[in-house]
């Protein structure tokens, strides 16, 4: 069984409650491995985002968020497929989100100037 703690993992023998080896990573490795696991969501959603699907876009966007809730890019995504689908509140919280996890984000940044400016001129 291994157990992963915040940069190295144990493998212990459960028949003996042992440890039998520890293999330490480096916080890189384990950035790179937390990436993997919302790249291939972001990457989907913004293909079905491209074919104007955003149904589809944002459902992929909420399972990827689901299992990585600080993946900035994936929730600005979420964000543009919102806007897109004619929901600027939503849009704006998703951009907002997106800001808190990553403050300079520059999408976001812009995205939320954007609809916000556009939000305004409506008005």
């Amino acid at each position: 069984m291994g157990v992963l703690f915040p940069n190295f993992v144990l493998t212990i023998r459960e028949d003996l409650y042992q440890v039998t080896e520890c293999q330490f990573l480096s916080i890189a490795t384990m950035a790179t491995a937390a990436e993997a696991g919302w790249q291939a969501g972001f990457d989907e959603a913004t293909a079905l985002w491209r074919e104007d699907d955003l149904a589809a876009a944002a459902a992929v966007c909420r399972r990827t968020l689901a299992a990585h809730p600080r993946a900035a890019d994936v929730t600005m995504r979420l964000g543009s497929v919102l806007a897109d689908a004619g929901q600027p509140e939503e849009a704006e919280a998703m951009y907002r989100a997106a800001l808190g996890v990553d403050p300079e984000h520059g999408l976001a940044l812009y995205n939320l100037g954007s609809l916000l400016d556009e939000v305004t001129v409506d008005l």
